[in-house]
């Protein structure tokens, strides 16, 4: 965990690590990613210390 008290998330083809809060819920965490990456939270797969 960095200073700031975030985790740093990977999108996948996009290069680039977002930050978010690490006790966000899932459902807010992939409503702040569908905001980034414009895919919907229903199609989103998460993937955690490479387990779904």
């Amino acid at each position: 965990m960095g200073s700031t008290g975030g985790d740093e998330v990977m999108i996948s083809g996009s290069g680039e690590a977002q930050c978010s809060e690490a006790t966000m819920p899932v459902p807010a965490l992939k409503e702040q990613i569908a905001s980034v990456t414009g895919v919907l939270s229903e199609q989103q797969r998460l993937i955690c210390r490479g387990r779904v």
